[in-house]
């Protein structure tokens, strides 16, 4: 989560030499090594691992995203006779695999069949209701008007955060890289610390608005507490932050905010064949991910990223946008040709 990979592998490569029979251990050097770019390494813990306990489903899912599948090199004849033998591997993985390596070797057909059994499965198992998300935009779309936030009373932080959010596979760690490289500029992760000092900002105004100056104080409190040296300009890449633009704007006035967009089709295929743990359950039916696109895309245009359409004149919310050419970047995360769209300096 603290984007801190070369300190986690040395710890997870310690941690296999204490302990060589613990699988886990073997599967998280093989994610950090990943992580790092190191993708030769992470896939030869992963066939070390799937030697020892052929059912692991980590392992399963981590190889088969480490690199584009090839006609000579795949794991699809592995992964089908897996699936073929009820009660062995989690069916759920086994389906989002086979999907990526088909689509890697450009068997589309195959490639939906697997990805939408394993959207199928999966939302089964889920106690989700997608309309209980759509409300959380609608109120947002309600309460935090263009009065509201003029009116509002502001934090005084100095600080200028970035804060680089979007949906997952629209371009957000491309961009956090790109950010990051400046030398004056570090990155603290996905830190998931907004949403947590505004849960604990809400339960102590006790019905009454939080206080936002106080918000704005704690959250960089606990950035600069464990991820980033105190005083740093820092990016949190955290991706459900487009859902507290606003409250960032309000509580953090300096900090600049980017909010990515891509194409609808691209966005929302690329989230329907990712299998997520535990997060973005509106992904695994189309019908939910459209709603939901389309509910995050009135949200987008209210905050700023459809000039036409902002609520806020002089707003520090960026849009940018992805162009994508129909595949997903490759494994490092690292733009190519595909990648492109407005830029925006970091001031």
């Amino acid at each position: 989560m603290l984007g801190r990979h070369h300190q986690a592998r040395e710890l997870f490569r310690r941690a296999t030499e204490a302990a060589p029979q613990v699988p886990q251990f073997l599967f998280n050097l093989a994610a950090s090594e990943r992580m790092l770019g190191e993708f030769a390494a992470a896939e030869a813990r992963c066939d070390a691992l799937l030697q020892r306990d052929p059912d692991n489903t980590l392992a399963l899912s981590l190889r088969a995203d480490l690199r584009t599948q090839t006609a000579e090199r795949n794991h699809v004849s592995e992964l089908e006779a897996l699936l073929a033998k009820p009660g062995r591997a989690d069916p759920v993985t086994l389906h989002f695999a086979l999907g990526k390596e088909y689509e890697d070797l450009g068997d589309d057909r195959n490639a939906f069949r697997h990805i939408s059994a394993g959207a199928t499965l999966h939302r089964r198992r889920l106690n989700y209701n997608v309309g209980a998300e759509l409300g959380v935009i609608d109120r947002i779309l309600r309460t935090q008007t263009a009065q509201w936030l003029r009116d509002v009373p502001r934090g005084k932080e100095a600080v200028a955060p970035v804060f680089v959010t979007g949906l997952p596979r629209s371009g957000t760690t491309v961009v956090e890289r790109i950010i990051a490289s400046h030398s004056a500029v570090v990155s603290a992760g996905e830190t998931g610390l907004f949403p947590i000092e505004i849960a604990r900002a809400v339960r102590e105004a006790r019905g009454g608005a939080p206080n936002l100056y106080t918000l704005g104080r704690r959250y960089v409190e606990a950035v600069t507490g464990f991820a980033v040296p105190k005083g740093a300009r820092f990016i949190d890449k955290t991706l459900q932050n487009y859902l507290y633009c606003g409250l960032i704007h309000a509580a953090l006035p300096h900090a600049k905010i980017i909010l990515l967009r891509r194409h609808p089709l691209d966005t929302c295929f690329a989230l329907y064949k990712a299998h997520f743990s535990g997060t973005f359950p509106f992904s695994y039916d189309l019908v939910e991910l459209a709603e939901y696109y389309l509910a995050f895309r009135r949200l987008a245009q209210a905050l700023a990223c459809d000039p036409a359409a902002a609520r806020v004149p002089g707003s520090p919310i960026r849009g940018g946008r992805r162009r994508s050419a129909g595949r997903e970047p490759p494994a490092d995360g690292l733009p190519g040709p595909a990648l492109g769209g407005r830029g925006h300096a970091v001031p």
